[in-house]
């Protein structure tokens, strides 16, 4: 099951689908970024997200690898897409989703 709702989280990101994701989101998740060390809750984080939407063309997750924890998924993947101006975007980045 984890790894299932992992799979439509990142479909729902890669697709923009922000309703989705809301609906794949506990009421009350907390999003934390090691970049800032701020802990988001649902409603900002979507924010952040439509805004990397409107940022990035063809925005995709390439998974390294995903591994099941005892909660949760533990993935590896690149962030990649395009923004405006024509330039390439590479995150590589971790992640841990408790589920």
């Amino acid at each position: 099951m984890s790894e299932e709702l992992v799979g439509r989280f990142f479909a729902a990101l890669e697709d923009g689908d922000i309703a989705a994701l809301r609906e794949i989101y506990a009421p009350d998740a907390v999003i934390w970024h090691n970049d800032d060390l701020i802990e988001q809750p649902v409603d900002e984080n979507l924010k952040v997200l439509q805004g990397l939407h409107r940022a990035v063309s063809g925005l995709h997750y390439e998974i390294i690898r995903r591994v099941p924890a005892p909660d949760g998924v533990l993935q590896q993947h690149v962030l990649r897409g395009r923004l405006r101006g024509g330039a390439e975007v590479e995150l590589h980045a971790a992640m841990y989703l408790q589920v």
